[in-house]
């Protein structure tokens, strides 16, 4: 009984064997696909620009994933996985700088650089209520206050936030999260003070005085003609010198008296270069021609400069350099290409300004 056992165990066991299904070869991955792989992860671990974008990450995740799944190297895998968490560790921290800046920004009202008590005493009208009271937004700032000089610059803002403090926190979230007035909009992006006329640094303008009637606002930016010591190829620079005409074209015959029959509604433009000096500015703008008649944003600063350029590709989205962004006065956009719509004769570009006058009033009759 026991042989039977045992031969009726062998007997199913090799029944199940001869049932099992055979086991299929996995094809290997082709070389070709393979290879462009790797040469894709190699290129995409570079070193993290200081202007650093979630995008930028998510482009690398993506392509790690796309290199596991091509049989890549483990050893290059592993360093991407490396570099990834690096720079999402950047991106995190760059956008909570962000939120810190916009918050100090919009608070020191007149661009000075310090949050005195009078523009504290703005945000404890703004904010005064169920949420906080008098005394809690005075003691506060009296415990960001490390230097007692009664004002608090960047450094005292920020460095008070990124150690935890629970009020503060609590403090730059509601002043962000606030829907901005159309003056707060407009020093948000461009800053208190723009620069005008042929000399920029010579004639300084208040930034709401300068925009505050416009019907349509275009915000021009441009990367820098020296970036990573590189200089711009002639061919670009008189690109760039033919975008620049095409703008001032239409800003100067939207304001020529003996031009009848146009729009009588009011364009302002902002050139917002991120050059890091004056010879580097001129050299991108093509001057000395043309002589760009529009305001300038002020870029001695590169801490705000480079905020300023995380905060408008964010926005914009952008994808040309230099751009041309059209904006409503309250700055919704009405496109991202206004470069490319104004690449028509002379004859058109009153035209152009007009449809976008049409565009933004559908905007407003949607809204």
């Amino acid at each position: 009984m026991a042989a039977m056992a045992g031969f009726a165990t062998e007997a199913t066991e090799g029944a199940e064997s001869a049932e099992a299904p055979a086991v299929t070869a996995v094809s290997p991955v082709p070389f070709e696909v393979k290879d462009a792989a790797t040469k894709a992860l190699q290129k995409g671990c570079r070193p993290l620009p200081s202007h650093a974008r979630r995008q930028d990450a998510e482009t690398l995740e993506s392509l790690i994933g796309r290199a596991k799944s091509s049989e890549v190297d483990e050893a290059l895998i592993s360093k991407a996985e490396k570099q990834l968490q690096s720079w999402w560790a950047q991106v995190e921290r760059h956008e909570a700088l962000d939120v810190l800046n916009q918050a100090f920004f919009r608070m020191d009202s007149d661009g000075d650089g310090y949050i005195d008590r009078d523009e504290w005493s703005h945000v404890i009208v703004r904010l005064e209520g169920p949420t906080w009271t008098k005394k809690e937004l005075e003691d506060l700032f009296v415990r960001m206050d490390r230097k007692r000089d009664r004002r608090l610059d960047r450094e005292e803002f920020v460095s008070r936030l990124l150690e935890g403090d629970t009020q503060s926190h609590k403090l730059v979230k509601e002043i962000v999260l606030t829907p901005p007035t159309r003056e707060d909009g407009l020093l948000g992006h461009f800053g208190p003070v723009l620069l005008k006329g042929t000399a920029y640094k010579e004639f300084p303008i208040d930034t709401t005085e300068a925009l505050h009637d416009a019907a349509l606002i275009g915000i021009i930016v441009m990367t820098s003609s020296s970036v990573d010591q590189q200089v711009y190829p002639s061919s670009l620079l008189q690109l760039n010198k033919e975008l620049l005409r095409r703008v001032a074209q239409l800003y100067l015959d939207l304001r020529d008296p003996e031009i009848e029959d146009k729009p009588t509604e009011k364009f302002e433009v902002v050139l917002c270069s991120f050059d890091t000096t004056w010879d580097a500015f001129t050299r991108t703008v093509g001057r000395p021609a043309p002589p760009a008649p529009w305001m300038v944003m002020p870029f001695d600063s590169p801490r705000q400069r480079d905020h300023l350029w995380r905060t408008l590709s964010v926005r914009f989205r952008h994808r040309s350099d230099p751009a041309l962004v059209i904006l409503k006065p309250n700055l919704d956009i009405i496109t991202v290409k206004g470069f490319l719509d104004l690449d028509v004769p002379r004859k058109l570009l009153l035209r152009v300004f007009s449809e976008w006058l049409a565009e933004a009033n559908g905007h407003s009759e949607d809204g």
